[in-house]
């Protein structure tokens, strides 16, 4: 009996171990890769003169008559366009002040590790309150140099 025991939990322990996730060689990479590629939109022949005879294009335009930016995965849309280079640049010198500033802070052994932590979080505050500052500044400013002009 304590043999067939034996045997038994030597087959279920090799059963287990067999059922296990196989590794070929690559520790941390389980997954496929996957690839992204852009979309491929037809082309199609020019047959005809291109001005309405036919399927074919204009001359010089190669492009799909039924290519919509809104179905390209690569356009991004009204709402993503980049950021006025003046507000960019006043971002990028608040975010260096306050980056220097709070590490100043952190370096600062005078005071207890406590205080040092609460100094940091009111930078950070104070460094998150003076861009939307500086945005509505600069918003606020493009709107009225619009309606003067």
């Amino acid at each position: 009996m304590k043999q067939i025991m034996v045997v038994m939990l030597a087959l279920g322990i090799g059963f287990a171990a067999n059922a296990q996730p196989k590794v070929n060689g690559n520790i941390g990479q389980l997954r496929p890769r996957v690839y992204v590629a852009p979309p491929v939109y037809p082309v199609y022949p020019r047959l005809g003169m291109g001005y309405g005879f036919g399927y074919g294009y204009a001359p010089g335009f190669r492009y799909s008559p039924f290519y919509s930016p809104f179905n390209d995965p690569f356009y991004r849309g009204y709402r993503y366009q980049s950021v006025p280079q003046e507000l960019q640049l006043e971002i990028d010198d608040i975010n260096n002040d306050f980056d220097y500033r709070i590490a100043e802070a952190r370096r600062d052994k005078s005071v207890s590790g406590k205080e040092r932590r609460q100094h940091v979080r009111d930078l950070k505050n104070q460094r998150e309150n003076a861009l939307i500052d500086a945005k509505r500044a600069y918003y606020k400013s493009m709107r009225s140099s619009r309606s003067e002009g």
